[in-house]
Protein backbone atom coordinates (compact mmCIF):
# COMPACT_ATOMS: atom_id res chain seq x y z
CA UNK A 1 0.00 0.00 0.00
CA UNK A 2 1.59 3.48 -0.64
CA UNK A 3 1.29 6.16 1.64
CA UNK A 4 -1.04 9.08 0.53
CA UNK A 5 -0.42 12.47 1.84
CA UNK A 6 -3.16 15.28 2.16
CA UNK A 7 -2.62 19.09 2.26
CA UNK A 8 -3.64 21.97 0.80
CA UNK A 9 -2.20 24.47 -1.56
CA UNK A 10 -2.70 28.55 -0.98
CA UNK A 11 -2.05 30.08 -4.23
CA UNK A 12 -1.64 33.79 -3.26
CA UNK A 13 -2.11 36.52 -5.94
CA UNK A 14 -2.29 39.95 -5.80
CA UNK A 15 -5.78 40.64 -5.17
CA UNK A 16 -6.52 37.83 -2.59
CA UNK A 17 -7.55 39.15 0.95
CA UNK A 18 -7.05 43.01 -0.35
CA UNK A 19 -9.19 44.85 2.13
CA UNK A 20 -11.21 47.61 -0.01
CA UNK A 21 -9.86 51.24 0.57
CA UNK A 22 -12.39 54.27 -0.57
CA UNK A 23 -11.86 57.73 -0.48
CA UNK A 24 -12.32 59.28 3.15
CA UNK A 25 -15.03 60.65 3.02
CA UNK A 26 -15.71 64.50 5.11
CA UNK A 27 -17.33 64.30 8.40
CA UNK A 28 -20.15 65.70 8.00
CA UNK A 29 -20.93 65.88 12.17
CA UNK A 30 -18.14 68.47 13.16
CA UNK A 31 -20.77 71.25 14.06
CA UNK A 32 -21.43 69.23 16.74
CA UNK A 33 -18.62 70.84 19.87
CA UNK A 34 -19.95 68.78 22.74
CA UNK A 35 -20.74 65.52 24.41
CA UNK A 36 -24.52 66.36 24.42
CA UNK A 37 -25.08 67.71 21.08
CA UNK A 38 -22.27 64.61 19.41
CA UNK A 39 -24.72 61.95 21.08
CA UNK A 40 -28.01 63.44 20.06
CA UNK A 41 -26.87 64.44 16.39
CA UNK A 42 -25.66 60.27 16.24
CA UNK A 43 -27.96 58.74 17.68
CA UNK A 44 -30.62 60.28 15.61
CA UNK A 45 -28.71 59.54 12.39
CA UNK A 46 -28.61 55.42 13.86
CA UNK A 47 -32.66 56.00 14.06
CA UNK A 48 -32.43 57.51 10.23
CA UNK A 49 -30.75 54.44 9.14
CA UNK A 50 -32.94 51.95 10.12
CA UNK A 51 -35.53 53.77 8.93
CA UNK A 52 -34.09 54.40 6.00
CA UNK A 53 -33.32 50.41 5.83
CA UNK A 54 -36.87 49.40 6.72
CA UNK A 55 -37.91 51.51 4.05
CA UNK A 56 -38.94 50.18 0.28
CA UNK A 57 -36.52 50.97 -2.19
CA UNK A 58 -33.44 50.79 0.54
CA UNK A 59 -30.88 49.35 -1.82
CA UNK A 60 -31.32 52.60 -4.11
CA UNK A 61 -31.09 54.93 -1.33
CA UNK A 62 -27.76 57.30 -1.24
CA UNK A 63 -28.19 58.57 2.31
CA UNK A 64 -28.02 55.07 3.36
CA UNK A 65 -25.38 53.75 1.84
CA UNK A 66 -23.12 57.36 2.37
CA UNK A 67 -23.75 56.70 6.31
CA UNK A 68 -23.41 53.02 6.59
CA UNK A 69 -19.86 51.27 5.92
CA UNK A 70 -19.39 49.19 3.38
CA UNK A 71 -17.89 46.53 6.26
CA UNK A 72 -20.30 47.96 9.04
CA UNK A 73 -20.57 44.84 11.30
CA UNK A 74 -24.52 44.13 13.01
CA UNK A 75 -25.77 42.02 15.06
CA UNK A 76 -28.59 41.36 17.46
CA UNK A 77 -29.04 38.93 20.31
CA UNK A 78 -31.70 37.70 22.22
CA UNK A 79 -31.82 35.06 25.34
CA UNK A 80 -28.09 33.80 24.92
CA UNK A 81 -28.08 33.63 21.45
CA UNK A 82 -26.08 36.42 19.26
CA UNK A 83 -27.18 36.05 16.05
CA UNK A 84 -24.99 38.03 13.63
CA UNK A 85 -26.74 39.77 10.81
CA UNK A 86 -24.65 41.11 7.82
CA UNK A 87 -22.88 43.59 6.75
CA UNK A 88 -22.72 47.30 5.14
CA UNK A 89 -26.57 48.48 4.42
CA UNK A 90 -27.82 44.67 4.15
CA UNK A 91 -26.87 44.11 7.98
CA UNK A 92 -28.05 47.82 8.40
CA UNK A 93 -32.15 45.97 6.53
CA UNK A 94 -31.38 42.63 8.75
CA UNK A 95 -31.30 44.26 12.04
CA UNK A 96 -33.92 46.72 11.19
CA UNK A 97 -36.79 44.24 10.19
CA UNK A 98 -35.77 41.78 12.93
CA UNK A 99 -36.10 44.59 15.34
CA UNK A 100 -39.98 44.68 16.62
CA UNK A 101 -40.00 48.17 16.77
CA UNK A 102 -42.51 51.16 16.05
CA UNK A 103 -40.59 53.99 18.77
CA UNK A 104 -37.43 54.64 19.61
CA UNK A 105 -35.77 56.34 22.52
CA UNK A 106 -32.43 57.87 23.82
CA UNK A 107 -31.22 59.71 26.87
CA UNK A 108 -29.30 63.26 26.30
CA UNK A 109 -27.02 64.63 28.20
CA UNK A 110 -28.14 67.80 31.03
CA UNK A 111 -24.76 68.66 32.10
CA UNK A 112 -22.40 71.12 31.53
CA UNK A 113 -21.51 71.17 28.25
CA UNK A 114 -18.07 68.58 27.97
CA UNK A 115 -16.43 69.32 24.59
CA UNK A 116 -16.56 66.30 22.51
CA UNK A 117 -14.58 65.39 18.90
CA UNK A 118 -18.08 64.29 17.12
CA UNK A 119 -15.73 63.22 14.10
CA UNK A 120 -13.82 60.62 16.21
CA UNK A 121 -15.11 56.98 17.21
CA UNK A 122 -18.26 57.62 19.17
CA UNK A 123 -20.88 55.21 20.53
CA UNK A 124 -24.23 55.94 21.34
CA UNK A 125 -27.03 53.70 22.47
CA UNK A 126 -31.04 53.81 21.37
CA UNK A 127 -33.27 51.59 22.30
CA UNK A 128 -36.22 50.81 20.18
CA UNK A 129 -39.12 49.18 21.47
CA UNK A 130 -42.76 48.22 20.74
CA UNK A 131 -45.09 49.99 23.23
CA UNK A 132 -48.12 47.21 23.05
CA UNK A 133 -45.60 44.07 23.39
CA UNK A 134 -42.72 45.41 25.84
CA UNK A 135 -40.06 44.11 23.32
CA UNK A 136 -37.08 46.05 23.55
CA UNK A 137 -34.14 46.40 21.44
CA UNK A 138 -31.06 48.16 23.03
CA UNK A 139 -28.75 49.00 20.34
CA UNK A 140 -25.11 50.16 20.67
CA UNK A 141 -23.84 51.74 17.45
CA UNK A 142 -20.21 52.96 16.75
CA UNK A 143 -19.55 56.02 14.35
CA UNK A 144 -16.53 57.48 12.83
CA UNK A 145 -16.58 60.56 10.99
CA UNK A 146 -20.23 60.70 11.23
CA UNK A 147 -20.03 57.05 9.54
CA UNK A 148 -21.68 53.95 11.60
CA UNK A 149 -18.99 51.08 11.89
CA UNK A 150 -20.70 48.63 13.63
CA UNK A 151 -24.62 48.32 15.99
CA UNK A 152 -24.89 45.21 18.25
CA UNK A 153 -28.21 45.50 19.93
CA UNK A 154 -29.78 42.66 22.55
CA UNK A 155 -33.39 42.04 22.89
CA UNK A 156 -35.02 42.24 25.80
CA UNK A 157 -38.59 42.62 27.53
CA UNK A 158 -39.57 46.20 29.06
CA UNK A 159 -41.49 45.83 32.45
CA UNK A 160 -42.74 49.10 33.79
CA UNK A 161 -45.24 50.31 36.57
CA UNK A 162 -46.37 53.25 38.61
CA UNK A 163 -44.10 54.02 41.77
Amino acid sequence: MLPIAFGVLLIATPFQHAPVRLAPRPCDVGAAKDIGAVQHVLSKRLVDIFRRARGGGWQQDPTLERLVAPDAAFDLGAGDVGRPMGGGTTGARNISIAMPASSFRYTSWMSIPMPADACAEQQVTVDFFDPATGDVARVEGIFRGGILLSAKGWMQAEVSGKL
